[in-house]
């Protein structure tokens, strides 16, 4: 079976690099069994033998996948939690926008005023929250420390 015939059959890349990983080692003659593998013994093999070594050597490798998708997946969330946290703050800066609108038009009435600045006050206390988890959650995006 030549090499292209190979990496149609193993479709999925950790399992075409578990068979270029055998190769090497069976070229640099790597394996500790040595007499056992390059005796007779290896064609006598039953095929639930072979299986099992074939999973053996899969596990690691589908366990890194699996470490290296989780931090993917992490790093994701992340984007996604600053991406949301500039919208609320394009929201919350909207929102100030329209109080001071707001403030222009209510001039001559004291309590209408006076709602309108606590609504203004309410609005940047959270605005400064937003800001902060902006800060923290950039500084982990252009860092990369997930």
């Amino acid at each position: 079976m030549s090499s292209s015939q190979f990496v149609l059959f193993f479709k999925s890349r950790w399992l075409y690099f578990l068979f270029l990983l055998i190769r090497i080692c069976d070229k640099m003659e790597i394996f500790l069994p040595l007499e056992i593998y390059k005796s007779q013994e290896v064609s006598s093999m039953s095929s639930v033998e072979t299986i099992a070594i074939f999973t053996t050597l899969a596990a690691p490798l589908s366990a890194l996948y699996a470490f290296w998708s989780a931090k993917e997946a992490r790093k994701a969330n992340d984007v996604g939690r600053l991406n949301a946290l500039l919208a609320f703050r394009q929201h919350y800066i909207e929102l100030i926008e329209q109080q001071i609108k707001l403030a222009e038009v209510l001039q001559t009435s004291p309590s209408g005023l006076e709602a309108v600045q606590n609504e203004h006050a309410n609005l940047d206390s959270k605005l400064r929250e937003i800001n902060q988890q902006i800060n923290s959650y950039h500084y982990k995006v252009v860092t990369n420390k997930f």
